[in-house]
């Protein structure tokens, strides 16, 4: 896998560097520096890199137009900008995902997590077009586990602890609280369809109506949805009502 990191901050190029490999890539990363304004877009129009890191501050407002289109144009950009106000255009031209600067080791991690994701789902029979997942910590009774985040079903909180059920039938109880393993875990794979429940969007086979509404996961058991949450889930989902 190819992954390249448009920007003029060196600095920060090393830094993205170091958190991408931290967090698990093993893939060829190559920079560049844009020495001036559209210049790297046009040619991000015939790349066929895997993933691009795009800074889009040096392009912004005038090159807006051309990098609207190279954006939408490619599945597999991150917009990277110090603004937080551009995160619209990355939903609005259906980028990636978006990067704000200054880069944190959780940023980066989701952002693989969901590389790794989109990669294994094109290709989940072909172990070199992937790398390996990156675990994370859970204290336990007896220390720490180190768990894959794609292996969790759900969490559901009880007082101050959480139990987490994993695929395999196991269930571990950790002092950390359900809104802690909601940090921990990466967004866009799971979703908190109620105060007491933070469930795997990939582990869910139905939303039913039921005396209210709620999901049925891969493992069987039954989830309640709030209320006020049912909107969410069912656009997370892709349910249209």
């Amino acid at each position: 896998m190819n992954i390249k990191i448009i920007d003029p901050d060196s600095t920060a190029i090393d830094q993205l560097v170091r958190l991408l490999q931290s967090s698990g890539v093993k893939s060829s990363i190559t920079s560049i520096d844009p020495k001036g304004s559209t210049w790297g877009l046009t040619e991000l129009q015939h790349k066929h890199d895997d993933f691009i890191f795009l800074d889009i501050d040096v392009y912004l407002p005038k090159d807006v137009k051309l990098l609207q289109k190279v954006t939408e144009s490619s599945k597999s950009i991150v917009l990277v900008s110090q603004n937080v106000e551009n995160a619209l255009l990355a939903i609005d031209w259906q980028a990636f995902d978006f990067l704000l600067k200054p880069y944190t080791p959780k940023q980066i991690g989701k952002i693989v997590y969901k590389i790794i994701h989109k990669r294994q789902t094109a290709d989940p029979q072909n172990p070199a077009q992937s790398f390996p997942l990156k675990k994370v910590s859970i204290p336990v009774t007896e220390g720490f586990r180190l768990i894959q985040p794609s292996t969790v079903i759900r969490c559901e909180a009880d007082a101050n602890f959480t139990w987490i059920h994993l695929e395999n039938g196991e269930k571990l109880i950790t002092c950390r609280l359900l809104h802690e393993m909601e940090n921990k875990l990466p967004e866009g794979n799971f979703i908190k369809v109620h105060r007491s429940h933070l469930v795997n969007v990939n582990k869910v086979d139905a939303f039913l109506r039921n005396d209210g509404w709620e999901l049925v996961l891969s493992n069987g058991q039954h989830v309640p949805v709030a209320r006020e949450r049912k909107e969410a889930v069912m656009r997370v989902l892709g349910i249209q009502s």
